[in-house]
């Protein structure tokens, strides 16, 4: 893209640099659900508003929320044609057991082609992309091609409870959509150097069970086989969630589930490869759940419903003969549309209420209820996004939905303007998971896609360009 060249050049130069500003980001333990890190969460925040700044963004600031702070950057091309946010986040999920690291998680090291630490995937390596692409445009030109806007956040890995409030309330986001584009670095690829445009994402729901019986722990010899046991009963709520093919057995949950979107896809090129990669970090058993569909169907566009954890009784080493006060599980739906979270919790409290016993009592509480989103693959951002990303990669990009959520998408649908789903991530990264690590070359080719997304954007003939005139999108094009 001829338009591009001298800050492709300069990226490309400068990646060595950007890969070292990686290795110090992914440095900081900003872990959003620890409150022990509040710390290391405005160091992050402070560490992107400082990069913000040298780079030359205007009003690079920290926008402080209930929670942890927004990083808030802009920058104004007069008559520029279009206006694009950039969206990212910096905080990171707990690592988990130290011992199942190879390398320990915040001291990130560089092994065969990847950087590997928590964060360096989901989603520090993506925002630090988007930091490059905007960069090779200053560096050379002085200038970006398009008003842009960063919003980098420190809540995405706990739900985002503080964003939407800030979209509201904030300008210039407040008076309604006001971007032609937000792009969201936060997805995965389908493979190894197959660059993808997610069209969308399910809903989720997370839920806690609280089963309680006697006041205190009691001893099995003196009370078993005379009361109520707290994780008998827990075990047996969550037995009945599920009938034997997998399928959620909660009266009316499939009431408003639309069926699989079949003409947004070609899909059987895309269902083969997503069956692979789940089989391979998976084994053959993971070929399981509702029947009709293929795996690809059941992990992107039909709902799910998933034990997260379990805990009872007595967890240290050797025996212990106690009948558990309490018994716990935490559960997760991913819900399609037109699913929602409201009418889920609903339908789980009245499925549960019929069958708790006697005895024993019920606590369920619920968080991060998120809509289900459906994204137009024909919008002109989206035709801009296809055409960036087979610029940066070398090949037309897959359309796929994904089986994932991120909180802020349905947000950014109905407020800020139409979101653009190009993310850089591996399926075998290991988000959230040990050994987490980011592929540098699949960053540097997104970073070169964001590079020529931001000079299509700035081209008026990408305005007039309707989902009429658009060409059909090559969904899962993949040879």
């Amino acid at each position: 893209m001829a338009g591009a060249t001298e800050p492709l050049d300069a990226l490309s130069a400068r990646w060595p640099r950007w890969v070292g500003e990686l290795a110090d980001f992914v440095a900081i333990p900003s872990v959003s659900s620890d409150p022990r890190r509040r710390g290391d969460i405005q160091r992050a925040a402070d560490w992107l508003r400082a990069r913000l700044r040298a780079l030359g963004m205007s009003r690079a600031s920290l926008v402080q929320t209930p929670g942890n702070p927004v990083v808030w950057a802009e920058w104004t091309t007069p008559g520029a044609a279009s206006r694009v946010l950039m969206y990212g986040h910096y905080d990171v999920v707990t690592p988990g057991g130290r011992t199942e690291w190879h390398s320990p998680p915040f001291l990130p090291v560089a092994r065969g082609g990847f950087l590997y630490g928590r964060g360096a995937s989901d989603d520090k390596g993506p925002v630090v992309a988007q930091l490059a692409a905007l960069d090779a445009w200053l560096s050379t030109r002085g200038r970006l091609p398009v008003n842009v806007t960063c919003l980098f956040e420190g809540e995405e890995e706990i739900g985002s409870p503080h964003l939407r409030a800030l979209l509201r309330h904030r300008r210039p986001v407040a008076r309604g959509p006001v971007f032609d584009a937000a792009v969201i670095s936060d997805t995965r690829m389908l493979g190894p150097g197959l660059p993808t445009l997610v069209t969308g994402l399910r809903g989720s729901l997370a839920a806690e069970l609280e089963v309680r019986g006697p006041r205190r722990d009691v001893h099995s010899g003196a009370f078993g086989g005379a009361i109520r046991n707290p994780a008998h009963v827990l075990a047996e709520l969550i037995a009945s969630l599920h009938d034997g093919a997998g399928r959620v057995s909660i009266a009316g949950f499939y009431r408003d589930v639309r069926p699989p979107g079949r003409d947004r896809f070609e899909g059987q090129p895309v269902a083969r490869i997503i069956t692979a990669q789940l089989l391979a970090q998976g084994g053959p058993r993971i070929a399981f759940g509702e029947p009709g569909f293929s795996t690809y169907e059941r992990t992107a566009q039909r709902p799910a419903l998933d034990v997260n954890g379990i805990e009872a009784g007595h967890t240290g080493p050797g025996a212990k003969g106690v009948i558990p006060a309490r018994a716990t599980a935490k559960l997760s739906f991913r819900l399609v549309p037109d699913q929602d979270p409201r009418r889920v919790a609903v339908l789980l409290r009245r499925h549960l209420a019929r069958r708790l016993p006697r005895g024993v009592r019920l606590r369920t509480s619920f968080s991060k209820p998120v809509l289900p989103v459906t994204i137009d693959p024909f919008t002109p951002a989206a035709h801009a996004a296809r055409a960036a990303l087979e610029a940066g990669f070398g090949r037309a990009p897959a359309l796929l939905d994904s089986g994932g959520t991120i909180p802020v998408v349905e947000s950014f649908a109905t407020r800020v303007g139409t979101p653009v789903l190009m993310g850089f991530a591996r399926p075998d990264d290991g988000m959230h998971g040990p050994d987490e690590r980011v592929d540098l070359s699949a960053l540097a080719a997104g970073s070169r896609s964001l590079v020529h997304f931001l000079a299509l954007m700035s081209k008026p003939a990408v305005h007039g360009v309707t989902s009429r005139s658009l060409t059909p999108p090559r969904v899962g094009a993949i040879a």
